[in-house]
């Protein structure tokens, strides 16, 4: 018996020293403005977080203060009409048109710019993403704005439940969203504030071909006129958006389970000249989130 007991803790030691845990977690919340109360949901990340955040626009005075003296990244043509005074103003020659901060083991992010019409007029999403490795990827963006480094980047992170690919812009946005568009199976929905981008619209139109089933709300007030009267013309399900400020996301949802989101916007500048990131999660709950908000801005 007593042999028996050595040889199974003996086996039991030789197993654990070839078992490798897998201890890679993704923790995801999301948060829709005009909806939910996400001035609390980023001050509050913020003001517990020892984040450095790059912002596009920053106005709101609750993220202001919830940023204490946080280090902020602004695009320079927008650095003077904000009253937060620890900013860097990063020039290029297009936007910097990022919405995140990170601490380096998570990151928020998403289309909302930190403004009072972001927040309490406009239509946006906001993600709160806890991941050291994606964290990381965001936090050497910080460190390319500043040195004027133009360097596409991405991860892909795989849990049981949940796969994620975050990804720095630089010329390769669009085709992500055209490859996520070819590989629908049944469904494809679109919520985006400028569509311009005609690699996308013919990824659509091929989508249509393959009996996809497309629906899609556009901003009214931006240059997606082109896009509304092509894919109209097709008979694809597109309309204006109904929100008298803007219709500020920038979202595609395939098959019910995988959604494309982030600060771009499907366009040519968008892709080659500004500074952007967007974040492909592949989750059916998460999916669930964003088509209820699709459902309620139609």
């Amino acid at each position: 018996m007593i042999i028996k007991s050595l040889i199974l803790l003996l086996c039991l030691i030789i197993a654990s020293m070839f078992f490798i845990p897998n201890e890679e977690t993704i923790t995801i919340s999301a948060c829709f403005t005009t909806n939910q109360n996400c001035t609390a949901f980023v001050a509050d990340y913020i003001s517990s977080h020892n984040v450095t955040c790059a912002f596009y626009e920053l106005n709101e005075p609750i993220i202001i203060e919830a940023l204490k003296n946080t280090t902020v990244l602004i695009d320079d043509d927008n650095a003077h009409k904000s009253e937060y005074k620890n900013l860097i103003p990063i020039h290029m020659s297009g936007l910097m048109h990022h919405k995140f901060c990170t601490d380096g083991k998570s990151i928020f992010t998403g289309s909302l710019n930190p403004t009072k019409n972001g927040f309490y007029k406009n239509n946006n999403h906001a993600l709160i993403i806890e991941n050291e490795k994606i964290a990381k990827m965001y936090q050497k963006e910080i460190i390319n704005l500043k040195n004027n480094s133009r360097t596409p980047t991405s991860i892909t992170i795989k849990t049981e439940n949940i796969s994620i690919e975050a990804i720095i812009c630089r010329k390769n946005c669009n085709k992500k969203i055209v490859d996520e568009i070819h590989k629908s199976k049944r469904s494809v929905n679109f919520m985006i504030f400028t569509f311009t981008e005609k690699s996308v619209l013919y990824a659509l139109l091929d989508a249509k071909t393959r009996n996809i089933t497309i629906q899609g709300i556009v901003e009214k007030r931006s240059a997606s006129h082109d896009a509304y009267r092509l894919l109209s013309y097709q008979d694809i399900n597109i309309s204006f958006d109904k929100n008298p400020a803007t219709m500020h996301h920038k979202v595609f949802i395939i098959d019910n389970k995988t959604v494309v989101a982030g600060s771009f916007n499907p366009t040519k500048n968008a892709d080659e000249r500004n500074a952007e990131n967007i974040v492909i999660m592949k989750s059916n709950v998460i999916a669930k989130w964003y088509l209820e908000e699709f459902d309620r801005i139609s």
